[in-house]
């Protein structure tokens, strides 16, 4: 029987909030530093479901109820391309919502800059093309209005510049914030950033500059452990569930919030029998949706690119992957990193999934003529590329080569070589 547990863990609040006493105290102080005048900012960097967006909404109800007004933005991969997106979303509609005096006093001195830009036809006029922004020019001096629109606006009330998914973020508007970040211990300004950790593109150049600043404080939500994993199997209303499906349940979601919570609800609708096997059966599956969902965000090819890998299995190379997905050797690094960014794959020099769980959900989704066959092309990519016997063997073994001469020929080796090993 699991039953909610005391302590530090309880103390941390339910669902996504669970386990997070070190990230939530870190919150308090970056509030109370901001309301006495010294701002700073609260980067968060976790991988996909394990919570970031929650911390960073708790994080904006704590402000509100302290007095400071909140402005938010959220990257999105169809506007990543768009100067200046995230600096709109935070801004145009506050200035745009103000009376005329108000705005006048907002947009005056050195902010006067920015007035053009919170029209739809300012972005390509002051920032140039979306894939950089200058150095010098008219792009600097929208950084220096900006900074000095957003010390205008705390002059009228305390400021949380609040950012989720900002790995997803245009360039010119990562770069206000880092030009922000070197200036906003002066305000009373708290800016809070959410961000998978990025892989590719400005924010990979960006954002790690802004993370590391010394106005910044970095939490990184880890996944529950096997204690937490118990409360929210108990809180979603499993009685009868012992260590044995708590322990499975952990194993099986990996501690990520998000895949536990779509588990247990696939196990509440299924009316399951509560145990660790069932567990480990439907496992896959509960997060095949979420999964998908990421996938169909990417190009085609980062879906091909993650069926060769869930077939080929962990350690599989980058020209391996990319000839059983039959896709260019130059395409498979670029794809792997925008998966990797989507949190389907591991940030890292191996190319393998974040979590089994994902891998397992990937191949699970495939047909069985698509497994025999995915299965057969490693072989024969394996085989090219040199593998060893018993790495091509346990692809054939998975799948009907018609008695090819060149599959028996390994078998045959990889049975040897088994022999000799005893």
């Amino acid at each position: 029987m699991v039953t909610p547990v005391s302590g530090a863990v309880a103390e941390a609040g339910p669902g996504d909030l669970l386990e997070r006493r070190e990230e939530l105290h870190a919150i308090a102080q970056a509030l109370a530093a901001t309301a006495g005048g010294r701002g700073g900012v609260v980067y968060v960097e976790a991988d996909g479901g394990l919570g970031k967006t929650r911390l960073l909404a708790e994080l904006e109800r704590r402000a509100e109820g302290s007095g400071l007004a909140v402005l938010r933005a959220r990257g999105h991969d169809f506007e990543s391309d768009h100067a200046f997106g995230l600096a709109l979303q935070l801004f145009e509609n506050r200035v745009r919502r103000a009376a005329p005096a108000e705005r006048a006093e907002l947009l005056a001195g050195a902010a006067a800059r920015a007035a053009s830009l919170l029209t739809p036809s300012s972005p390509a006029e002051l920032s140039g093309p979306a894939s950089g922004l200058p150095s010098t020019g008219d792009g600097l001096a929208v950084l220096h209005a900006l900074f000095w629109l957003t010390s205008n606006l705390s002059e009228v009330q305390p400021l949380l510049l609040s950012i989720d998914d900002a790995h997803l973020g245009d360039e010119p508007s990562l770069r206000f914030l880092l030009y922000l970040t070197q200036r906003v211990e002066e305000l009373p300004v708290l800016v809070a950033v959410g961000s998978r950790p990025p892989a590719a593109g400005p924010a990979a150049d960006v954002l790690p500059q802004l993370r590391r600043h010394p106005a910044t404080r970095t939490l990184s939500p880890a996944p529950l452990s096997t204690r937490g994993v118990g409360w929210l199997v108990a809180e979603a209303g499993f009685p009868g569930a012992d260590a044995d499906f708590v322990d499975a349940c952990a194993e099986a979601s990996g501690g990520n919030p998000l895949y536990l919570r779509e588990l247990l609800g696939v196990l509440t609708r299924a009316g399951a029998t509560v145990d660790a096997d069932t567990v480990r059966r439907i496992g896959p599956r509960a997060v095949a949706e979420s999964i998908y969902f990421a996938l169909g965000r990417l190009p085609d090819k980062a879906t091909a690119l993650a069926r060769a890998v869930a077939v080929l299995g962990p350690d599989a190379s980058i020209r391996a992957a990319a000839r059983v997905a039959g896709i260019e050797d130059a395409d498979a690094a670029p794809l792997a990193a925008q998966l990797a960014t989507a949190g389907v794959f591991a940030h890292g020099a191996r190319l393998d999934f974040a979590h089994p769980i994902l891998r397992s959900a990937v191949y699970e989704d495939l047909r069985p003529i698509e497994r025999a066959w995915g299965h057969a092309r490693a072989a024969a990519v394996l085989g090219e590329l040199g593998a060893s016997p018993d790495r091509v063997a346990g692809h054939l073994l998975r799948c009907d080569r018609g008695g090819e001469e060149w599959a028996a020929g390994a078998l045959s080796q990889a049975g040897r070589r088994a022999l000799e090993q005893g």
